[in-house]
């Protein structure tokens, strides 16, 4: 797949309402096969989220997720996307869960130049992205 966008997500709150992330996190990963690029799509099924009717982006897998062991109110989440983060997603998983959750990112896609920030809590503090390929 061309343009994969990668994303790493911070996200904090209540203990609840990150356990229940976590929950659906775990069973979605459990039940989709990895790779099919429909990971995404069944969390926000999971969550009783309509995507098709909001037109929401959610084409892409999550490869990897925990919680922070020293801060159990943090979850970190990595994602393959096509083309471009599937925030929105998790903005609406938010609303559903009272909004008890701060979300940061950041967003890489190297294949159109795309470095995003979005970063509510000092977790990333880096000013760019710098990507190379071919030769040394």
């Amino acid at each position: 797949m061309a343009n994969n966008c990668y994303t790493t997500y911070v996200i904090t709150g209540t203990k609840g309402s990150v356990d229940n992330l976590m929950n659906a996190l775990t069973k979605i990963t459990t039940e989709v096969e990895r790779g099919n690029w429909q990971q995404l799509s069944a969390l926000a099924t999971h969550y009783g989220i309509d995507y098709e009717k909001s037109d929401m982006h959610v084409r892409g897998d999550i490869y990897s997720f925990n919680i922070d062991e020293e801060d159990e109110g943090k979850l970190f989440i990595e994602t393959d996307t096509a083309w471009l983060a599937c925030t929105e997603l998790f903005q609406s998983i938010n609303g559903v869960l009272n909004n008890e959750l701060s979300i940061s990112y950041r967003e890489m896609e190297p294949g159109c130049e795309i470095y995003c920030v979005h970063d509510e809590g000092g977790h990333f503090p880096e000013e760019c992205c710098v990507f190379a390929e071919g030769e040394d």
